[in-house]
């Protein structure tokens, strides 16, 4: 059986359902523009106003504040790591632009 290709315009497969991501994210608006460094990729770079969101396994990335309003609602709860202690702060590796 060969690997299905479908092109822009084209219609999708029908039987879509609504799914809801389960994991929690931190999340932090930035209120100045920002870097920061990860040993993993190029930095990540945003602006005053964006947010700057840490998920359960720990990955970082910055999102614009449209696309996070429309994406994230608050639980009101703090830190999710797993291996943290919930009464100590999330400290998150930021440097801010000069």
């Amino acid at each position: 059986m060969g690997m299905r290709t479908i092109r822009l315009g084209e219609p999708l497969p029908d039987g879509w359902q609504s799914y809801r991501q389960v994991p929690l994210t931190e999340a932090v608006q930035l209120t100045e523009d920002t870097t920061i460094f990860s040993s993993l990729r190029d930095p990540l770079k945003g602006s005053a106003g964006d947010w700057l969101i840490r998920d359960i396994r720990g990955y970082l990335a910055i999102i614009p504040d449209d696309i996070f309003q429309e994406s994230y609602v608050s639980v009101g709860w703090g830190d999710i790591s797993p291996t943290r202690n919930p009464a100590t702060p999330s400290p998150l590796p930021v440097s801010a632009n000069p």
